[in-house]
């Protein structure tokens, strides 16, 4: 409801001194990714790469082509549940992603979260973000470059509850088409503005590959410098993903003390890497 004309700007460029947002929705057909950078806090959406099928490395493909020698970093956005490995390649969409980009000229972030957010709190996140108290937008879109971002801002719709986004399977339907484009810029969004008072075990649950980077390395057993103690057969990752799952969903008293230890400091590290001191 907070999208509209004010929103739209077909002038938006590409900054090559900005990070480069990578925004990805894994849905086959289509598969829709848009592109997007940061500008003085507004979310500037000024590329999107539609493919119908679509395959990861062919996206990443279409993207080296447009974006062979990006100067500054790329950041990965996206749904949780790609970072579960597929029975067929034994890897999740992430890992292949990773392949892709492999030799890419710029350093690469995934800013993906271990658990997705609520839909209701994605959709939040979104709305406000649109458009501010005093009519000011937060989100800017190339409307020339973004079709499919600005047909789902248009079009999608939430069920009666507003907790669920309406979907469909049947392709004879043109609402089969809709819904992926908004679903890969709204965990950027979500990501980067969350709604403030949202369930904040979300965002403490992410980046565990930036914590698993900052530890030193993926070690069974004890890291070094830091007092994680991992279970034999599991990586100091799967760990650390697992123990913040648990405390994500308000298991807390589930928790051994060792889980609760380390819940306490993978958190203490997201926000040193955040910058927060």
């Amino acid at each position: 409801p907070s999208f509209g004309p004010v929103n739209i700007n077909n002038d938006l460029i590409y900054n090559p001194s900005l990070p480069l947002c990578l925004c990805c929705d894994f849905n086959v057909e289509p598969m829709c990714w848009e592109v997007a950078q940061t500008v003085q806090n507004i979310a500037c959406f000024i590329d999107e790469i539609y493919m119908v099928p679509g395959d990861v490395f062919g996206m990443v493909e279409e993207f080296r082509n447009r974006y062979p020698a990006h100067p500054a970093e790329v950041w990965v956005y996206g749904d949780a549940t790609g970072r579960g490995r597929t029975a067929q390649t034994a890897k999740s969409y992430y890992d292949l992603i990773k392949l892709a980009l492999r030799g890419y000229p710029s350093p690469t972030h995934y800013r993906v979260p271990v658990i997705n957010p609520s839909i209701p709190d994605r959709l939040n996140a979104f709305n406000l973000k649109l458009k501010n108290v005093d009519g000011k937008p937060g989100v800017l879109i190339n409307g020339k470059a973004c079709p499919q971002l600005l047909k789902d801002l248009a079009e999608v719709v939430t069920k009666e509850d507003g907790r669920k986004i309406v979907k469909v399977t049947r392709k004879e339907d043109p609402y089969f088409w809709r819904t992926h484009a908004s679903d890969a810029s709204g965990y950027f969004i979500w990501r980067e503005w969350p709604v403030v008072g949202s369930n904040q075990n979300y965002q403490q649950a992410s980046d565990t590959e930036e914590i698993h980077h900052n530890l030193g390395g993926d070690v069974n057993g004890e890291t070094k410098g830091v007092g994680f103690k991992v279970p034999p057969g599991q990586s100091l990752e799967e760990y650390i993903r697992k123990c913040l799952i648990k405390a994500a969903d308000n298991n807390w008293d589930a928790l051994s003390v060792e889980e609760k230890i380390t819940v306490i400091q993978a958190i203490g590290i997201i926000r040193v890497t955040k910058g927060d001191k």
